[in-house]
């Protein structure tokens, strides 16, 4: 049986849509490969067949990615493999005319994030590899509204693990705690945020995570010097459970600036439907209009105060909310599983 190839567009560890697809494969019992970028010199290890292209960080991304396509193309040449699974759009650009030539209608382009589609170059090759392509799968349905017309299949970014939690509201002390999680990002928000608790003790701004970030938001927290403050930098995966479970707020607050700020739905909004968590989101956003009853949206750019998002969850009725969340998982796991159905006959076939 020849192989299947997923080609990823970044290290193993930030690339966790890659196990997605490895789980159907070894379920079908379908060998494949894994091609992906050595970008972070983290060198991660795997259980199966694999080729790690090496990144120069001299160059720039754009011309390290044509590199990369040269040396996948050989790569699938190769090995003779029988479909692909291509993350990323970038990828896909990239690869768009040897597969139309080499896969028509064999492979799969996942999508995940708005990138470069605003140049009219990168847009007609992204059309060209999603036209021919078997299948079309998308993180979020509002990524349609940038993507060329064509039947899309939705793949959610759920995390979820351990223990779900009642919906009860929490106070420390009387205070609410927002809780940040994940990679840390998004400075300006974060910055402004914690000085808007600093003035405010009926909250509190806990932060967990590490990433590019982490030394100018450990920074922010320092100069704040405030107990209700607090960062504690990375975590690991078996710690989030915790964190989140002792979390009043998720914060989501990326702003609105970009479509996919717009477009996109981070994992938070799974883990607040998961864990019965509510969830603090920018205005005029899809995660905005996804949190229903359990999210509160501000602009933080113009907010001079906490009291709307104060008087927002003390007056929430969480029983409302806790339905409204537990309708809304229940639906995007069966969104997924009608998408991995999909795959798992594509592969098949």
């Amino acid at each position: 049986m020849k192989p299947i190839a997923i080609v990823a567009a970044n290290n193993i560890r930030y690339s966790p849509y890659i196990k997605f697809y490895s789980d159907i494969l070894d379920k079908l019992q379908i060998p494949y490969i894994l091609i992906y970028p050595e970008r972070n010199g983290t060198h991660d290890s795997w259980f199966g067949p694999n080729y790690a292209v090496a990144w120069k960080k001299s160059i720039p991304s754009i011309v390290n990615y044509a590199l990369y396509a040269r040396q996948v193309k050989k790569i699938l040449r190769k090995n003779d493999v029988e479909k692909v699974v291509v993350l990323t759009s970038i990828n896909a650009v990239y690869l768009s005319v040897y597969l139309k030539r080499k896969l028509k209608e064999k492979y799969i382009v996942d999508v995940r994030d708005y990138t470069y589609e605003n140049y009219r170059a990168y847009a007609f090759l992204e059309k060209v590899a999603l036209k021919n392509a078997g299948l079309r799968v998308i993180s979020s349905q509002k990524f349609e509204d940038f993507l060329p017309k064509n039947d899309y299949l939705v793949c959610h970014n759920i995390s979820v693990t351990g223990n779900r939690f009642e919906p009860n509201k929490l106070f420390y002390d009387g205070r609410i705690r927002i809780t940040y999680v994940g990679s840390v990002a998004y400075e300006k928000n974060v910055r402004r945020l914690i000085e808007l608790v600093v003035s405010d003790k009926r909250f509190e701004f806990y932060i967990y995570g590490g990433g590019p970030y982490q030394q100018s938001i450990s920074d922010a927290v320092n100069e704040a010097a405030n107990e209700r403050v607090k960062y504690f930098g990375p975590y690991l995966p078996e710690e989030k459970n915790k964190i989140i479970e002792e979390a009043s707020i998720l914060f989501n607050v990326y702003g609105n600036s970009s479509q996919l700020l717009r477009c996109a739905l981070s994992n938070k909004l799974y883990d607040s439907f998961y864990y019965h968590r509510m969830i603090l989101n920018s205005t005029n956003t899809y995660m905005e209009e996804m949190s229903g009853l359990g999210g509160y949206s501000i602009n933080i750019e113009t907010l001079e105060n906490l009291n709307g998002v104060y008087q927002w969850y003390i007056e929430a009725d969480m029983k409302k909310v806790a339905m409204y969340q537990d309708t809304m998982y229940a639906k995007v796991v069966k969104e997924n599983e009608e998408t991995k159905e999909k795959i798992e006959r594509f592969f098949e076939e």
